[in-house]
């Protein structure tokens, strides 16, 4: 898939105007493509768990993270409890996420 092609796959789109506000925040995001050759946003939570949209099948944009959890995802504000999720316990999470959660009023105690 050429670049011209992935950033016109379906769903894409959506995706990205899903997380414009983490775009305009500056968290460093990036693109890849899943093992079925789908596009894929990974929201580098820097927490236990990965956090990586891409298109379900039914055409339903999906949080996919560790343990084979999955989120179907249809605002920001899903995003971010996704996001949020992928702590799993643990201390440690990315400067930018936590600015970002704190700021849609999600404590990360």
């Amino acid at each position: 898939m050429d670049s011209k092609d992935w950033l016109l796959a379906e769903g894409f789109p959506e995706i990205i105007k899903l997380i414009l506000p983490a775009i305009k925040h500056g968290a460093e995001l990036s693109l890849g493509i899943t093992e079925d050759g789908s596009p894929m946003v990974n929201l580098n939570t820097g927490a236990k768990s990965h956090c990586h949209l891409t298109m379900g099948q039914d055409g339903v944009i999906i949080a996919k993270m560790r343990y084979g959890k999955e989120e179907k995802v249809e605002s920001w504000q899903d995003v971010c409890f996704a996001v949020s999720s992928c702590r799993l316990g643990r201390p440690y999470f990315s400067l930018d996420w936590s600015e970002l959660l704190e700021k849609e009023g999600i404590q990360l105690n």
